[in-house]
């Protein structure tokens, strides 16, 4: 059963939604109403003398109760993602006024209390160089780690610089090199101490804004520490770092089947 060159199967496949990557790439899709005017069409212009082969006419419909599956199951993701994003959104405003690790480069100096970062090795490294920078983008403190074995180094500062002299309090800049055996770069992040002073949701996902001035997404969230008042955060304890892939994980997953 043919529709003026239109095929069965040219109904299935426009059924099929591409991607979101614009308002071109959707020219080709149809909803449910469109393709039951398709359907409706193709039947109406069909040759009196090759009536439709009941065959392909049920597998027509069973394609249609499959895209109305895929719609509803498409809107139950979006609702769960809805929920999950929600509930990110209202654990994040609780941060502030919690001390948190975060993955990221900036630590805050108050001037009199030493500070300090964790750095994780991805690989052994047989020599490790951590430089502290200023506001200003200029070296203050170059300390020479040595060797370590992958994994997490901490990295304590008592806020001195090379010279041994206390520098101002402010928001100062990491960067730690590690080289193997071979003298080949070791990857290396960072994990940054501070108190969350703000929330920012601008990008669609909850960011948090350390007294550091860093700014990390929640799913950078390494750990929480209890308050000084002794309640703890609700997220203390909590290990964070699968909140964004479990929220990308929803929003990439395609629950359309395939026909």
């Amino acid at each position: 059963m043919a529709l003026q060159g239109i095929e069965n199967s040219g109904i299935a496949n426009m059924m099929h939604k591409p991607s979101d990557k614009g308002a071109a790439a959707n020219k080709g899709a149809v909803d449910k109403d469109g393709f039951l005017k398709l359907l409706i069409a193709q039947l109406k212009a069909q040759d009196p003398t090759s009536p439709a082969d009941s065959s392909q006419f049920v597998q027509q419909l069973a394609t249609f109760s499959q895209l109305e599956q895929s719609i509803a199951q498409t809107k139950g993701i979006d609702t769960l993602s809805l929920q999950l994003s929600g509930i990110a959104s209202n654990e994040a405003v609780s941060l502030i006024g919690k001390e948190v690790t975060v993955h990221g480069k900036y630590i805050n100096f108050d001037g009199s209390n030493p500070t300090g970062f964790n750095a994780n090795l991805t690989g052994d490294a047989a020599s490790t160089k951590v430089t502290i920078f200023d506001s200003s983008g200029a070296p203050v403190r170059t300390m020479d780690m040595g060797a370590h074995e992958k994994g997490t180094v901490a990295v304590p500062w008592d806020g001195r610089n090379d010279a041994g002299v206390v520098v101002p309090r402010g928001n100062y800049t990491v960067q730690v090199e590690a080289l193997d055996a071979g003298g080949q770069p070791v990857e290396v992040t960072n994990d940054v101490h501070g108190v969350v002073v703000g929330v920012s949701f601008e990008k669609g996902y909850p960011e948090v804004t350390l007294d550091s001035g860093a700014r990390a997404p929640i799913s950078d969230l390494v750990a929480v520490k209890a308050s000084s008042s002794g309640q703890n955060s609700p997220l203390a304890g909590l290990d964070l770092s699968n909140v964004s892939a479990l929220l990308q994980s929803l929003a990439a997953q395609s629950m359309i089947p395939k026909l």
